[in-house]
């Protein structure tokens, strides 16, 4: 899930989902094992409407709220107990009018806060106001706006000390979100008309949760481990990892730049290099992509983003048609049971389920494709689609990511299983290439299509192919390849017959998604 920001050119991701299955929360407490112990932090998460939600006690109160867990930006924030939106006691949601995030459009219909929490400052006696406005705007227009305030926060009962977060007095979704990304993606640096930053105050950071987390010393080292499983309970564990939760190797990556403009060469989100993306069918690997593209991990976004040349290969790969009625573009789920998306990330190949990219559709024997196209090619983002198959840790001292096969069902945890990680994923293997994308060697232009170029070569087969180096602007001859590959060791999971959707946004909105959406999110928030 991504705010908006002037010197973000990555994806306005969608902050919403549809789903028509509603099983999860809903009012109730699930049985939960948050910890803390010696070292590190272990929050439980629970699958509901597309997101993934940790609980947090807050104040004096303990007021218990939930929050979605979001690797993409940075902030803590919760709803108050003031929203002027939240409307306790009532079973009015967003459903009807999702979008209505501005005055022009009304402003947000009221919705019910008490199935998430909402935080009272007032009655919190340890709660302290420092003074500064908070407000962040998220792709699709999804916003929150309020006050900058620390207070006490504990999971399963046991204190994490003073923690910074903004409290909302007005905001568009009845949940708040944990951001555990880089403090360079804080709400407070985003530059307005004004140059001013976030509310009152000139741009900056502050300690965000991962680093509070350090500094009040529950955990050593700025990392977190991530599983998220829809079909039982997801783990987050901050300083360590836990053995269980995956299987065969570990493999560390360095994260890359993945903005397409940045005043760092650092890197800035929870990423890797992506080299190739092949799809595989009856054991034959057929190559799209082959190059260096940045691939960012988002747990606050249920499908993808994807260059838009990449879209219109798949579709002539898995034989896609749109309906020009509803603009779904669509194909027969039996025709992608035995197929994988094989992504490759310097030479170590991860096969996840197309079907985990797809929605099934009214009726269960069409799937519409569910990811957005980009149409500025260089970079990918990768949600739940990919994570659900995955085990994720994530460095942020060193900038490494680490990644390898979710062990699901998730085997039971023992002590021996976690280990704590001061020095980093130290203990995972280096994948066989070290070539990696670099902002550095890039030139970027979104005008016209299909006619960008960069030097980290990125070849689209059969219908558009990337320069090799800066110099070189003419395009060279189209990559394309067919091998055999054996994925039988590759997960096969099965998405329920009603996937969620809070796919990505793309800076030019895509027709066929848009009006995908529109169909299908008959049950926007159903809370």
């Amino acid at each position: 899930m991504q705010l908006i920001s002037v010197s973000t050119v990555l994806p306005l991701l969608l902050f919403g989902v549809c789903r028509t299955d509603t099983a999860a929360v809903h009012g109730k407490l699930l049985p939960r094992h948050d910890t803390v112990e010696d070292g590190y932090l272990e929050l439980d998460l629970h699958y509901t409407d597309g997101k993934f939600l940790a609980t947090l006690q807050l104040g004096s109160n303990d007021d218990v709220l939930h929050v979605l867990v979001d690797t993409v930006s940075s902030d803590l924030w919760v709803p108050g107990s003031e929203n002027s939106n939240c409307a306790h006691g009532t079973n009015a949601t967003l459903k009807n009018n999702a979008f209505s995030v501005g005055p022009s459009q009304g402003g947000p219909v009221p919705f019910n806060c008490s199935v998430f929490g909402t935080f009272d400052y007032r009655t919190s006696t340890s709660y302290a106001a420092n003074g500064s406005d908070f407000e962040i705007v998220y792709g699709g227009g999804a916003m929150a706006m309020g006050e900058w305030g620390h207070d006490s926060v504990s999971v399963g009962g046991s204190s994490l000390g003073e923690i910074n977060f903004a409290v909302a007095a007005n905001s568009s979704k009845p949940f708040g979100v944990l951001g555990i990304g880089f403090p360079g993606l804080e709400s407070t640096q985003v530059v307005y008309g004004n140059s001013k930053g976030n509310g009152s105050a000139a741009p900056h950071t502050y300690e965000n949760f991962p680093q509070r987390l350090k500094t009040n010393r529950i955990i050593a080292r700025e990392c977190f481990s991530l599983l998220l499983d829809q079909d039982a309970t997801g783990q987050l564990l901050f300083g360590a990892i836990d053995h269980s939760k995956y299987r065969g190797s570990l493999y560390r990556f360095p994260m890359v730049n993945a903005y397409l403009t940045a005043d760092s060469a650092d890197a800035d989100t929870i990423s890797a290099t992506l080299n190739s993306f092949a799809v595989v069918k009856d054991e034959t690997s057929t190559t799209l992509v082959d190059g260096f593209l940045p691939a960012v991990f988002d747990s606050g976004t249920a499908f993808a983003t994807l260059p838009y040349t990449l879209i219109e290969l798949l579709r002539t790969q898995l034989d896609l048609t749109t309906d020009t009625a509803t603009g779904i573009t669509h194909t027969n789920c039996s025709q992608l049971a035995s197929t994988m998306f094989r992504f490759d990330f310097q030479g170590v190949p991860f096969d996840v389920p197309a079907l985990n990219f797809f929605l099934r559709l009214e009726g269960g024997t069409l799937c519409g494709l569910a990811a957005a196209a980009s149409y500025v090619q260089g970079y990918v983002v990768l949600g739940q689609a990919f994570l659900d198959s995955i085990y994720l840790s994530a460095d942020l001292q060193d900038r490494t990511v680490a990644l390898a096969y979710a062990n699901l069902p998730a085997a039971r945890q023992t002590d021996a299983d976690i280990e704590l990680l001061p020095a980093g994923l130290a203990h995972a293997v280096d994948p066989p290439s070290t070539q990696t994308y670099d902002i550095s060697h890039m030139l970027y232009s979104a005008i016209p299509l299909s006619t960008v170029t960069l030097a980290s070569s990125i070849n689209y087969a059969a219908v558009y192919t990337k320069s090799l180096n800066v110099a070189e602007t003419s395009a060279s001859a189209s990559y394309s390849s067919s091998a055999t590959s054996s994925s039988a060791n590759a997960p096969r999971r099965t998405p329920s017959a009603a996937a969620s959707t809070n796919a990505a946004h793309s800076l030019f909105p895509n027709l066929f998604f848009s009006l995908f959406l529109l169909v299908l999110c008959v049950s926007f928030f159903s809370v």
